[in-house]
């Protein structure tokens, strides 16, 4: 009875059904379209420059309270990937309430990454890398909107951990 009311309903508003069908389809293969003509244009950059005022080694009291001396200049190019690849995974990563329930925001000029234990000069690092990353976010977005650059993005550098990982390691290697 169901069925035989569903297909006369079908019959006669076929032509209803089959435009909105077309509007829909229409409409999704215009945005790929779209997405796939300026995907040459939404490009990340990776570059790394120590700043001048990062010196050459500190002197740091471990928990045993013994010396230790660490060379904040050369790590600096380590944690201010790190920084830039944790800002670019949140970014792709899908909002999920218990794996990523706040994406990065690129126009929010307060947002930090995650806390670590870690010393303070390396943390200020990853938030040079967290920052770069997120004002280049924020460029795109502004001209091509936030939803545009994350879904075209997330083509080119997937949204899992490990292919962003890979993808943030290609774009080093190619600076």
């Amino acid at each position: 009875m169901m069925l035989k009311r569903l297909v006369s309903i079908l019959r006669k508003h076929w032509r209803l059904f089959a435009l909105q069908f077309l509007w829909i389809v229409g409409i999704w293969l215009l945005r790929d379209a779209r997405d796939w003509m300026i995907a040459d244009h939404v490009e990340l950059k990776l570059v790394v420059v120590v700043p001048a005022g990062v010196p050459e080694s500190v002197e740091v009291k471990t928990k045993a309270h013994e010396s230790m001396t660490l060379k904040p200049r050369d790590g600096y190019p380590h944690h201010f990937v790190q920084g830039w690849s944790e800002c670019l995974e949140s970014f792709l990563k899908p909002q999920h309430p218990g794996f990523n329930p706040y994406p990065v925001d690129p126009f929010d000029e307060s947002s930090k990454p995650r806390l670590k234990q870690i010393y303070g000069f390396s943390y200020m690092h990853q938030t040079d890398g967290y920052t770069d990353c997120r004002k280049q976010l924020a460029a795109l977005s502004q001209v091509y909107g936030t939803a545009t650059v994350r879904r075209i993005l997330r083509r080119k550098y997937g949204f899992e951990w490990k292919a962003i990982e890979q993808s943030v390691d290609r774009l080093k290697e190619a600076t």
